[in-house]
């Protein structure tokens, strides 16, 4: 019987790529993008102190939409008589109902206005998460919001 034949070799490692090589050139696009994304790193780290605050306070916000004194709705009922002899009454109801969502859209227009502000966006790119949007690297090594 011949000898089993060797094993393969193992498959070659990946490449880096033209986006890990510094002097790979970039579309204008990616250059448009990359400056956006300093600028805005630049107000990030400049508003550092505003950025954990509202961060913790998001981490704390709760509502509480279910209270029973906010869902009943508002009911306004008018009386009236005419007067001149002929007589007659009248009579006006309005409900104003209740719109339990009113307060957090208020909340959330806000929060949007801040962040704008902030450019810190509510949504980052792709599947960034805001831990990693904060991930600014300072320069000397470390993090700004390590």
């Amino acid at each position: 019987a011949p000898p089993p034949a060797p094993p393969p070799p193992p498959p070659a490692p990946p490449s880096a790529g033209p986006a890990a090589d510094p002097l790979a050139p970039m579309s204008f696009e990616e250059m448009v993008r990359r400056q956006l994304r300093k600028k805005a790193n630049a107000v990030l780290v400049r508003k550092k102190a505003e950025v954990l605050a509202l961060v913790r306070r998001l981490n704390a916000e709760r509502f509480d939409l279910w209270d029973a004194s906010t869902l009943l709705p508002r009911v306004s009922l008018g009386v009236g008589a005419r007067g001149g002899g002929g007589g007659g009454i009248w009579l006006t109801m309005e409900v104003v109902p209740v719109n339990v969502a009113a307060e957090v859209i208020d909340w959330y227009r806000a929060l949007v206005s801040q962040l704008e502000g902030l450019c810190l966006p509510l949504e980052c790119e792709k599947a960034e998460t805001w831990g990693e949007r904060l991930a600014i690297p300072r320069k000397g090594g470390g993090l700004h919001f390590g």
